[in-house]
């Protein structure tokens, strides 16, 4: 993905706006033209061609007017539609990275791309474009009418035009670097400032307001710099450029002045090399920094591609619903602590059987979620085999692997949306299977007493939600998405017994659902129920 694929992928959108910039220059262009010989019509006391250049200018006036406005829509319109193809495409990617691979960036990373990054190629990308567009129509069309009045003129321009393209280069390099150094800042602050809004309730608790003003000051102050960094380097870039553009527009109008005491030229051409000159000169200015501007995005576009790259090196071979068995064998995993790998535990075997009910015991750090995480196939042992009914993992295809697995944990999640969107995440049920997994989690009368039934909204911090009814909720969930591998990492450890204890009969009760329960209080009454227990 670059910024040209993206552009090419609304390459109608993106011919039509072309249209809109052109029609705006040929306006200035031809209200230059009118008023130079304007002047020159003036000169020559000819009425009549005096008030055809006025009208001309008229005229030109009104179809820029009508130009501004037409370009604001069309610009708004494809951008918008390139930063929904842009958004989509990350959303893909992120979507397919592994596990690991996803865990390596920051959640809050990933929001920062979809909205401060976005922004910044909207602004510098797109909007650069779209200036550079404008500058080169507007300065071919310059440098036509002003050939018309003498050929010297342009011999002037081209040279005085290669000074200004020199100089801004050297401000390339450092302000590419700066622009991702920019980006990166915002994906800190918006780490920060949810870092300290999710700890709201921490803070209130000890009173400690300040920390939470700390937090938020810091993260902006940093960005802050960044940006002024930013505009310092985009800032000496500017100054000479416009510098230069200043002493071009002299050397050409003192060439015009020439040109009419000794050539006689009309002197139309000093009107249209100060209309012209500074038009060509200030364009030229603009499409240097703007082109550089432009080119910095790619370093956005340089992270999102290396940040999601596939590194899942998994075969396609796509998983079934589980005939026999999942087996750990001679299983060691370690992980790094203080700089040392330390071994949680090793040779573990572990066989879990199609529709059975299993249960894995331990104190805390004895390894319990990380035999779940195997399992599951988002981490790997470092020594001997996970296999799927004979099968290594490493044979399998990951996402298929999943599509069998339902993951409990104590918090599940819930998205900001209705119930019947949280129960179907896009898919199409029928009105009969959405009812058959909510009647089966004794979730039926709930929906139904809530005002709005099953498109009754809730979120993730929804306070007209219990523990126990968002835990259903994602049973029932999992269920409708056939999942029949349920893992259970202590999921029921933070609601009410009475409740914990139903959701818990309801798992080990049903024949069709092969289950691991992972937790350190096995409860007497689903110990019966369990096939195999296993202790850490």
């Amino acid at each position: 993905m670059n910024i040209f694929s993206i552009i090419k992928s609304e390459w109608k959108k993106n011919l039509i706006h072309m249209f809109v910039i052109l029609l705006g220059s040929l306006a200035t262009t031809s209200f230059g033209l009118a008023s130079s010989n304007l002047l020159t019509a003036v000169s020559e006391k000819n009425i009549n061609m005096s008030k055809t250049w006025i009208i001309i200018m008229l005229i030109s006036s009104f179809i820029w007017s009508l130009q501004i406005f037409l370009e604001a829509i069309s610009e708004r319109r494809t951008i918008e539609a390139m930063n929904f193809n842009i958004r989509s495409e990350i959303s893909e990617k992120i979507m397919s990275l592994s596990y690991a691979d996803f865990h390596e960036n920051e959640e809050t990373d990933y929001v920062s791309w979809l909205i401060n990054d976005i922004s910044t190629i909207d602004q510098f990308g797109f909007g650069n474009l779209y200036m550079i567009v404008y500058q080169i129509f507007t300065i071919l069309l310059g440098a036509y009418i002003l050939i018309d009045f003498h050929f010297s003129i342009i011999v002037t321009i081209l040279l005085l035009s290669v000074l200004m393209f020199i100089v801004p280069r050297f401000f390339t390099k450092k302000l590419n670097e700066q622009m991702l150094a920019v980006t990166e800042s915002n994906e800190k602050l918006t780490t920060s400032y949810s870092d300290v809004l999710n700890g709201y309730d921490a803070l209130s608790v000890l009173d400690r307001k300040k920390y939470f003003q700390n937090a938020i000051e810091l993260g902006s102050n940093n960005v802050a710099l960044e940006k002024y960094k930013y505009a310092k380097i985009a800032g000496g870039l500017s100054s000479s450029s416009n510098g230069i553009s200043l002493l071009s527009q002299v050397i050409l109008l003192a060439q015009a002045v020439y040109l009419v005491f000794v050539y006689n030229v009309d002197i139309g051409i000093i009107t249209a090399c100060t209309y012209f000159g500074s038009f060509i000169f200030a364009n030229l200015v603009g499409i240097n920094a703007n082109w550089i501007e432009f080119k910095s995005v790619d370093k956005i576009f340089e992270k999102f591609n290396n940040k999601t790259k596939h590194t899942n090196h998994h075969s396609e071979r796509k998983v079934k619903e589980l005939e026999n068995s999942i087996v750990l064998k001679d299983i060691t995993y370690q992980y790094e602590k203080d700089n040392e790998e330390k071994v949680l535990f090793s040779n573990l075997n572990l066989e879990i059987k199609k529709n059975k009910k299993h249960v894995i015991l331990g104190d805390s750090g004895t390894g319990k979620s990380t035999i779940l995480n195997i399992i599951l196939g988002r981490l790997s042992p470092i020594a001997g085999q996970a296999l799927y009914d004979g099968v290594d993992y490493n044979e399998l295809n990951q996402e298929s692997l999943q599509r069998q697995i339902l993951y409990l944990d104590q918090r599940p999640y819930i998205f900001n949306d209705t119930i019947y969107n949280n129960l179907t995440l896009g898919e199409k049920y029928t009105d009969e299977e959405i009812e058959r997994v909510l009647k089966k989690f004794h979730l039926d009368k709930w929906v139904k007493s809530r005002k709005d039934g099953i498109n009754t909204e809730i979120s993730y911090n929804s306070k007209n939600m219990s523990g126990g009814e968002r835990q259903k909720l994602v049973l029932a969930r999992g269920l409708l998405a056939d999942r029949r591998i349920i893992l259970m990492d202590e999921a029921t450890s933070a609601i009410d017994k009475n409740t914990a204890l139903e959701i818990e009969k309801l798992i080990t009760t049903d024949p069709d659902l092969t289950v691991v329960m992972v937790t350190h209080n096995l409860r007497s009454e689903i110990s019966k129920l369990v096939d195999f227990t296993f202790n850490l």
